[in-house]
This record gives C-alpha cells, sequence and structure tokens, in this order.
C-alpha cells in the first residue's frame, strides 16, 4: 500500500502543487519492482516506491481538481489544444483550476485525443501497463491495460486513449522475461563458489532462487539489477573468520590521518566494488555460526548500496553485526527484518541516509553494549519498528563515526530521522539513546530527529538524549511518547539521577536544548519527565485518569513542562495518548 501522505487531491491547497515522476527499476515494497518519487510543493515531500515507473493524468473533471492549484505531470503528450491554445507535443501537460465564485472548482480540461507513455526499456523484461484513478490503492489490483509487452531498449512507447471520469493514473510494471536461475546446495562444506558463479551469470533482471540449506567460507558480493530469494538457510562455515574478506567504507579526507570513515569487519556478504544498486533480496535465515566464528565480522554488510530492497529475512547468532547499511547506502527499504542474538554487536545498523525500514525487529542481542538498533543515520524513516530484550539500549544512537579513530574521534551526525509507532522494551539501557560522549568525537550533532514511540521496563530511560563533548550539538527533536515502567538505573544497576520515562544529561557547556512534544509518562523510576540538565524545552505531559501523578524535574527555568489531566471525555487527538488507550485499554 502506497503511504498516503501528500496524496489527497480532494484536500484544498494553496500555492503551486506538482506531481512528479523519476523513472527507475527500484524493488521497494514486497513483489513491486519500480519506483516513483512524489513531490508536493510547499516543502512536503513523500517518496513512494511501488510499480510505478511513469505517471501520467489523462482526464481531470469538474469537482475532483484541487482548488487554485495548478497540477503538472510528466508526461509525453499527443493532444489538440483548447481555447485557442496549441498544446500538441507538449512535455508537460497542465491542469489549471480556480475558484469561481460560488466556491466551486472549474478547472480548465484540454480536449485529449491520445497520450503517449514512455517507459524506461531493458533486455531481458517483460512490461504490462496498468490503469487506475486511484494512486493510493494496491498497484496489482489496478487494471490491466496491455500485456507481456517485449522490451524495446531504452524507450516502450506506449499509446493511451483516456476516457472521461476522475483522474486516471497509469503504471508501467516490469518483470524478467527469464525464468530463475536455481541452484541447491554443493554437499560440501563449501557453497560460496557455487553461489557466486550463479550470481556472475545473472543478467539485469534475472531471479537467483536458492533452494535449501547452504554454508559458505568466503565472501560473496551482489551485483545490481537482479533479484535474490533465498528459500532454507544460509550459514557461515565453522573457521570461516579466517577466510572472510573485510569490508568497511573508504573516503578520503582532508586528514590523511582520518580516510577510513567506517571500521572494517570480516563480511559474509556484500556488494560488489563500486557499489550495487536495485537489489531486491528476501526469504530465509542467515546463520552466523558465532561459536564457530568467534572473531568481530559482520554477516550482510552493505557499504554502497542504493534504491534496493531487503525484506522477509532472518539474521541470527552472528559475533558481531547482522545486517548493517553502511554510510554509502541510500533510498534503500527493509521490510520485515528480524536481527537477533549478535554476541558482542548490534542487530540491524543504518549509517547511511534516506532509507526505510518497515516491520523490522532487533532482539536478544546480549552483549553488555549490545543495541539492537544501531541508526547512525540521517534522514531516514522507521516504520512500526521493534527493540527488545537487548543488552544495551533498544535504539542506541551514539555518536561516533567508527574507524575514525586515528589519531582522533570524529563525531557523527544524527539528524532528521524519524520514527514512528516504533516500541522498545526490557533493554539493557534506554529504549532510545541519542548520546554525544566519551569518544564521540568533536563536531558531533543530534538535530531535528522526531519519536514516535511506546517504551517500558527498559533498565534505564524511555528515551534519553546526552551531550558530554565538547563542540557538539543537541537540539531541536521531537517526541511522542508513551513512557511507563523504565527503571532508571545506571549500568552497575545503581539508580541514575538523570534518568526517566524522558531523561537528559548535558550541561550549560555540553548543552540539551529544544526537545518539544508530547507524552504520557507514568511509573518511571524516578522521574517521569527529567529536563533538569536540558534548555528550552517545551513538553506537554498527559496524565490519564486513574494513573500515578507524573513526576517532573523541570531544571532550568526556560524548561516549560504542562501537564493535563485526561479522562477520556475529548478526542484522542494526541498519538500517545491513542498508544496509551490501545496497550492498557483505559479511556
Amino acid at each position: 500500500m502506497f503511504p498516503r501522505d501528500g496524496m489527497d487531491f480532494s484536500k484544498k491547497r494553496t500555492g503551486r502543487t506538482s506531481v512528479e515522476a523519476e523513472a527507475d527499476e527500484t524493488p521497494c515494497l514486497p513483489g513491486r519492482p519500480g519506483s516513483v518519487k512524489v513531490e508536493i510543493n510547499r516543502e512536503v515531500k513523500t517518496k513512494q516506491r511501488a510499480i510505478i515507473y511513469s505517471v501520467l493524468v489523462s482526464w481531470l473533471s469538474a469537482g475532483v481538481s484541487p482548488a487554485a492549484a495548478t497540477l503538472d505531470f510528466n508526461v509525453n503528450a499527443v493532444h489538440s489544444g483548447s481555447g485557442g491554445r496549441p498544446l500538441v507535443g507538449q512535455d508537460r501537460l497542465q491542469f489549471t483550476s480556480s475558484v469561481g465564485g460560488s466556491g466551486t472548482v472549474t478547472p480548465f480540461i484540454p480536449t485529449v485525443s491520445d497520450l503517449s507513455l514512455s517507459l524506461e526499456s531493458r533486455t531481458n523484461k517483460l512490461y504490462n501497463l496498468r490503469s487506475n484513478a486511484d494512486l493510493s490503492a494496491d498497484p496489482y489490483t489496478w487494471t490491466l491495460v496491455d500485456t507481456n509487452m517485449a522490451a524495446t531498449p531504452g524507450t516502450n512507447a506506449i499509446r493511451v486513449s483516456p476516457t472521461s471520469g476522475p483522474v486516471l493514473f497509469s503504471a508501467g510494471e516490469a518483470f524478467s522475461a527469464r525464468p530463475p536461475l536455481v541452484i541447491v546446495p554443493s554437499g560440501t562444506a563449501n557453497d560460496s563458489a557455487l553461489i557466486q558463479n550463479a550470481l556472475d551469470q545473472l543478467q539485469e533482471g534475472d531471479t537467483l532462487l536458492l533452494n535449501g540449506d547452504f554454508v559458505i567460507r568466503n565472501t560473496i558480493y551482489l551485483p545490481s539489477h537482479f533479484k535474490w530469494i533465498l528459500d532454507g538457510s544460509l550459514s557461515l562455515a565453522d573457521g570461516a573468520d579466517d577466510d572472510l574478506d573485510d569490508i568497511g567504507w573508504y573516503e578520503e579526507l582532508n586528514d590523511a590521518n582520518h580516510n577510513i570513515i567506517d571500521a572494517t569487519r570480516r563480511t559474509g556478504i556484500a556488494e560488489k566494488s563500486g557499489g550495487a544498486v536495485n537489489i531486491e533480496m528476501s526469504g530465509g535465515t542467515y546463520h552466523g555460526n558465532s561459536t564457530g566464528n568467534p572473531a568481530s565480522l559482520r554477516f550482510i554488510n552493505l557499504v554502497s548500496v542504493t534504491n534496493s530492497f531487503f525484506h522477509d529475512m532472518v539474521i541470527t547468532d552472528v559475533s558481531d553485526d547482522n545486517f548493517t547499511l553502511g554510510p554509502g547506502c541510500t533510498g534503500n527499504i527493509c521490510s520485515n527484518l528480524v536481527g537477533s542474538f549478535s554476541v558482542s554487536g548490534n542487530a540491524l545498523t543504518d549509517k547511511g541516509d534516506h532509507n526505510k525500514w518497515v516491520d523490522c525487529i532487533a532482539e536478544d542481542c546480549l552483549g553488555p553494549d549490545g543495541d539492537g538498533w544501531t541508526p547512525k543515520c540521517r534522514y531516514s524513516e522507521f516504520y512500526r519498528c521493534i527493540a527488545r530484550r537487548n543488552g544495551g539500549p533498544g535504539f542506541g544512537m551514539y555518536c561516533r563515526t567508527d574507524g575514525s579513530g586515528n589519531p582522533d574521534d570524529i563525531g557523527e551526525s544524527i539528524d532528521g530521522n524519524r520514527f514512528y509507532e516504533c516500541v522498545a522494551y526490557e533493554n539493557g539501557g534506554a529504549g532510545f539513546s541519542f548520546n554525544i560522549s566519551g569518544n564521540s568525537g568533536l563536531g558531533a550533532t543530534i538535530r531535528g530527529n522526531y519519536v514516535q514511540a511506546v517504551c517500558y521496563s527498559n533498565a534505564s530511560s524511555g528515551v534519553r538524549f546526552r551531550n558530554t563533548t565538547p563542540n557538539s550539538v543537541v537540539a531541536n527533536n521531537e517526541i511522542n511518547l508513551l513512557c511507563f515502567g523504565n527503571r532508571g538505573q545506571k549500568k552497575d544497576g545503581t539508580r541514575s539521577s538523570v534518568a526517566g520515562g524522558l531523561g537528559t544529561d548535558a550541561s550549560s557547556s555540553y548543552p540539551v536544548t529544544s526537545i518539544t512534544g508530547s507524552m504520557v509518562s507514568y511509573d518511571n523510576s524516578q522521574w517521569d519527565v527529567n529536563t533538569g540538565t536540558a534548555g528550552d524545552c517545551r513538553i506537554v505531559v498527559y496524565h490519564p485518569v486513574g494513573e500515578s501523578p507524573p513526576v517532573l524535574k523541570q531544571g532550568d527555568p526556560s524548561n516549560i513542562l504542562t501537564v493535563i489531566g485526561y479522562d477520556g471525555s475529548d478526542p484522542l487527538t494526541e498519538w500517545c495518548l491513542r498508544a496509551y488507550r490501545d496497550f492498557t485499554g483505559n479511556l
């Protein structure tokens, strides 16, 4: 299902609104091999990723156009003009509407006789054309207009004859013209060569189907533009850590002492040198065999992969990190991944930017500093993700650039990330830990993040913001939280003076400022909301009837903590109140 934000054409908008499509073949939602970037002006942007290659409108009827707006659709159009306006051969077809005296919409509707839709076309692909009036509907429910069209690289041109009616969108659907390449285990102690040889035979758009339980002891390198389906398992052989390659991000900076930007690790699966694009990887269980491979390694370690889709996979029992999107990874979607039982590292890691995580779980990483999640990223989004029963924080945003410590550490930037309807519970640290401290290094930033989450029964805080390092910034972060039963402990089990449902740890020299938002917080030890070391915070704390009153530590007078009693008689307008209702059954 498409995200719906910014796409309701029935709502009245002001100013100029545009919808633009970028064509590629990025697999990003289950079974949907394409993408479209939709931009709504007025600084509202969404990336829609599904089977759509190009979006066009073939008809716009009165009563459905947004008032006082201009819609621009990137299309190749062959049609006649209206009102003396010659429109033949235009690359952009405009529909301009205005509000009449009665408030009704009077759109300008050109007489459209024919539209030509161009799709990017590649060898070994077949194409379907689908059409629908509702852009938010599942693309695979759209009406088939034409099927099994052969590729004519690099463009397939399709003529569309529109009909009157509501806005009509069209989508191109690409799929491989070649059958999947199927491999089964060799029966030896090492299937690495078997798998790599199969990968090296693939052409763009091909599918590799791995049937059975495979064992590898050498690093597997993934190409671009293919689909990987594991129906079974893939395990590291005993002693594979001696044969795996060291993989990590490298970037030359002005200071030669700081060239390594991400620490290298022995790696089970990576992308080919130079990066990869448009991979769809799904299915199966990946066993790190930590007993037979005690050295620090990462199982799936993707350094520079873009516009790819990873889904429905379990990665478990790894000596260090289970699944990593490295600093060069952007525009990827990870859905229904489960990372578990990392011995000393983290289950799910994002060090890139503009990635999306949906319904993923990080659990049972039992090392003393084993974060479930390590989102050291920028402008990534997390939907309904869970962190539970990890040795350290559930979501651990520690602002150190890995591998940068020669001679000094470089601070990481963790900015602009969005967490929606996430849950963190029974972790050995905070549920969410935003942390600049220790060897984070100078210049670290934690800015503009949004956390919408339920955090309970964590050893430390539900959510904590910390800054103990010079020349670093923690500012302008927003919360919408339900926090209860968090124990407020340090690692040694003693009580922390800075913990709470929401906790802060800072000073005038190393500030945390401008935390804003709303929360329901009760029965946390020892504070439900603790801004005692922060400044300029504005937080509304709801007190549901029947719960213990929230215990607050305001600290600096610039902090404003407003407590509002709530008995359920008013609409549940705040997410944190709806989360409280759903978790407790109250209200």
